[in-house]
């Protein structure tokens, strides 16, 4: 009997392994374009512990999913005996590459109260998505996000009016709002 003459007469059994086929075809098309992890972003962090005579030499580099602040090279602790790393907010006018370019906008970190409401919300859930915030929760998130700039002494609050010009600098930075500069990260040097 030759091939032909067997899948005419087995249509039924050539059509359902055709089928299956396809089916795992696409399967194995879904589970390899999946990712297969989460890699969050490097930024900047900025040691606050740190001497160097210029802020671009106090820059280090952390994952993008720690809030700060967060432990720094030099190893040096705040009067709350908190870690002295600042996410630090790169710009440049130019090309990130070029560090004669590059220069800090502005400093955050966050409140232990605050970090704590970020990293562990409430344990009343029993399911496995984590528990919407209660407004005075997310009040307290707000209340304990601080920025500074990289010169300065004084923290504002994130949202504050002074923390919203500290920001709102950066977009005259290159001397032309227009030409608003480029967010830097590490790795682009």
């Amino acid at each position: 009997m030759k091939l032909r003459d067997w899948v005419n007469k087995n249509s039924a059994v050539v059509t359902i392994l055709a089928v299956l086929i396809l089916i795992l075809s696409l399967a194995a098309i879904v589970w390899n374009s999946t990712p297969t992890s989460y890699k969050p972003v490097d930024m900047w962090y900025y040691d606050m512990g740190s001497e160097a005579p210029d802020h671009l030499d106090r820059l280090f580099a952390g994952k993008g999913n720690e809030l700060p602040p967060i432990a720094s090279p030099s190893g040096k602790l705040n009067e709350n005996g908190e870690p002295m790393g600042a996410r630090a907010w790169v710009y440049s006018c130019g090309d990130c590459a070029d560090k004669k370019s590059r220069f800090i906008a502005y400093i955050e970190v966050y409140s232990k109260e605050a970090k704590e409401l970020f990293t562990n919300p409430a344990k009343v859930s029993t399911s496995a998505m984590p528990p919407p915030l209660r407004p005075e929760d997310m009040l307290k998130q707000e209340e304990g996000h601080y920025i500074k700039e990289p010169d300065s002494d004084k923290w504002y609050q994130f949202q504050s009016p002074e923390g919203n010009n500290i920001r709102m600098k950066v977009l005259e930075k290159c001397g032309d709002i227009k030409t608003p500069p480029k967010m830097c990260y590490p790795g682009e040097n």
